[in-house]
């Protein structure tokens, strides 16, 4: 989630350097379209009344159970398979009660844990995560924007964003980003209240390191490309949050409280991690899971009460 305005420079003209300009047109491009929000359920019949969660690779069938399939649970185990991973994911938030021991005396917001086998090897450099959105977003001013390119440069060094007039992209190497990696022989148990012990250093380069060595050691692009995810390992990965606060679905940084609804074009927030080659979008996703929030259904909502109130 911090690579939603997040550039790789720190000055001004440095921030206007690494904001990148594509061509829809081309391609080599491809941005998995949002869901349709028509085709979204009502917001009354969501599980968590504020969000909603979309496995946008998903087939939506429902199970033995009348389940419809694609749509994880908050705080609940979720299995899922892409072309390039197989795994389980789990989606936690600091006010479940389940999760409370693994909240407890930290600034985070919420926790998203993935953890499976990748099915092709591909290299540190190629694997990428962030936010995409396929439709135009609303910029924020300048006074606003360049301050938190700026400030989230400290964390994400190598995170670029694409952008015109029609689609918003910004993506950086995973492993310069997942705040904790764990390899293991064996699957590990998936639990809400779970924790997860950075590791990757000690087993894969026999070097120990903690989560933040190893995300400055992946700040140097000639480390990624010496590195791959091999099909043999399972890797448990954890993208905890403190900067959005996705039950009010707002941006907090720099002191300042940003309503996100107010400038995402009712698009949802991605979790989501794709394949680059050579710096280009391939279109194969490892996975790609929307956050559905209240907000973004609203104007649909107002305008369908409008018009039956007018009727």
């Amino acid at each position: 989630f911090e690579s939603l305005f997040v550039s790789a420079s720190g000055t001004e003209n440095e921030v206007e350097e690494n904001i990148i300009s594509v061509n829809p047109s081309d391609p080599v491009i491809s941005l998995h379209p949002n869901t349709d929000p028509d085709t979204i359920p009502s917001v009354s019949l969501w599980e968590n009344k504020s969000i909603l969660l979309k496995d946008t690779l998903a087939k939506e069938e429902c199970n033995k159970d009348g389940v419809v399939a694609g749509y994880p649970s908050p705080g609940s185990v979720y299995d899922f398979e892409s072309e390039c991973f197989k795994g389980k994911f789990i989606f936690r938030l600091s006010s479940m009660e389940q999760a409370k021991s693994y909240f407890e005396g930290k600034r985070r917001l919420s926790s998203v844990v993935i953890s499976g086998k990748f099915k092709k090897e591909l290299s540190f450099e190629d694997v990428q995560t962030g936010q995409e959105f396929p439709n135009p977003v609303q910029k924020p001013s300048q006074f606003i924007y360049k301050p938190i390119l700026a400030f989230f440069r400290m964390l994400a060094p190598l995170l670029n964003i694409f952008v015109n007039d029609d689609i918003f992209y910004s993506l950086s190497p995973m492993m310069q980003t997942a705040q904790i990696v764990y390899v293991s022989s064996e699957q590990v148990p998936i639990e809400v209240d779970m924790s997860v012990t950075e590791n990757f250093g000690t087993v894969m380069l026999k070097n120990d390191m903690t989560a933040s060595e190893r995300k400055k050691y992946f700040s140097n692009l000639e480390n990624l490309k010496g590195n791959s995810f091999d099909t043999d390992n399972y890797y448990t990965f954890d993208f905890y949050n403190d900067k959005v606060d996705m039950e009010t679905l707002s941006l907090k940084v720099l002191g300042m409280d940003y309503k996100l609804a107010n400038y995402v074009n009712q698009q949802p927030l991605k979790i989501l991690s794709r394949v680059f080659k050579s710096g280009q979008p391939n279109g194969l996703y490892l996975w790609n899971f929307e956050i559905w929030h209240e907000s973004l259904m609203q104007v649909e909502e107002d305008d369908t009460e409008s018009s039956e109130s007018e009727s």
